[in-house]
C-alpha cells in the first residue's frame, strides 16, 4: 500500500509492505519538507511492523505518542492502513482550502476520486457550514468530536480536513525565508513533533526554498511520483 502527500509544504510517502493480515515491513521517502532533520523520523515507522490491519487505524494510532513523530508521516501509515482495512485499491483525495478573508471565513472542498466528499465554510477556525456543525472548533476538542460522530472512512476525512487546516496555518508566515531559524529558538513548541524532539530538536534548522505556492491549483497528477524513487 503506497501513501503519498503533496501540497505547499510536504512532499513524501510512504510504503507499507503486509501480508494480508500483518504490517510487515514500512518504507518512506521526504522530498519536501521543513526542517534539516525531518528525514530522522522515518526510521521511527518501523514501530509499526507487526501491527494488524483489522485493529483499524485509530486502535493502532491510540499505541503512539505522536509527539516524537514526523506528523505527516504518522498520519499517511495509519491513512494508508485505515485503505487496506478497506479493500482500497486506488483512491485520490484533494483538499482546496482557502486563505481567510477579511471577515475570517474560509471555504475548504475534500473530494475522493474527483467526487465532492465534503464541503465546509469555516468562520474563525469553527464550522459555519454544514449547519448542524455550526460552532464546533476545527482545533480544541475537534479529535474527540468527530470521533464520537462520525465512524470509518467518514471520519478518515474529517480529520484530513482539520489537518489541512492546520497546515494552511503556514500561509501566512514566511516559513522558508532566506535565514534558516533553529527549532531550538522555538522552545514554546518543543516536543509538537520529530524535529521539535530531543535530539532532533538540537540541530534541526528551515529548509530554506522548501514551499510551493499552488493558489492556482495543484499540478497534474504524476502517478510515478507516488511511488518511492527507484521502486516499480
Amino acid at each position: 500500500m503506497t501513501v503519498s502527500l503533496f501540497d505547499d509544504f510536504h512532499e513524501m510517502v510512504v510504503e507499507i509492505g503486509h501480508d494480508g493480515r500483518r504490517v510487515i515491513a514500512v518504507d518512506a521517502e521526504m522530498r519536501r519538507f521543513p526542517k534539516t532533520t525531518c528525514q530522522g523520523a522515518i526510521a521511527l515507522l518501523q514501530a509499526f511492523v507487526g501491527c494488524t490491519i483489522a485493529d483499524g487505524r485509530y486502535a493502532i494510532a491510540g499505541k503512539f505518542n505522536r509527539g516524537p513523530h514526523c506528523t505527516h508521516l504518522i498520519d499517511l501509515t495509519t491513512w494508508g492502513i485505515s485503505a487496506l482495512q478497506r479493500g482500497v485499491e486506488d483512491q485520490w483525495i484533494e483538499i482546496a482550502l482557502t486563505d481567510p478573508d477579511p471577515d475570517g471565513r474560509q471555504s475548504l472542498d475534500l473530494s475522493v476520486n474527483g467526487e465532492m466528499a465534503l464541503r465546509l465554510s469555516i468562520l474563525h477556525e469553527c464550522l459555519e457550514l454544514p449547519a448542524q456543525h455550526a460552532g464546533q472548533s476545527l482545533f480544541g476538542g475537534f479529535t474527540r468530536w468527530a470521533d464520537e460522530n462520525f465512524s470509518g472512512f467518514e471520519r478518515d476525512l474529517w480529520h484530513m480536513a482539520q489537518m489541512a487546516a492546520f497546515v494552511s496555518h503556514g500561509r501566512a508566515y514566511v516559513v522558508d525565508g532566506p535565514v534558516p531559524f533553529a527549532s531550538a529558538d522555538e522552545p514554546s513548541r518543543k516536543g509538537a513533533c520529530y524535529s521539535y524532539s530531543d535530539p532532533a530538536y538540537r540541530t534541526a534548522l528551515d529548509i530554506v526554498g522548501y514551499v510551493r505556492d499552488h493558489t492556482r491549483g495543484l499540478p497534474p497528477r504524476d502517478r510515478a511520483s507516488e511511488r518511492i524513487r527507484g521502486q516499480a
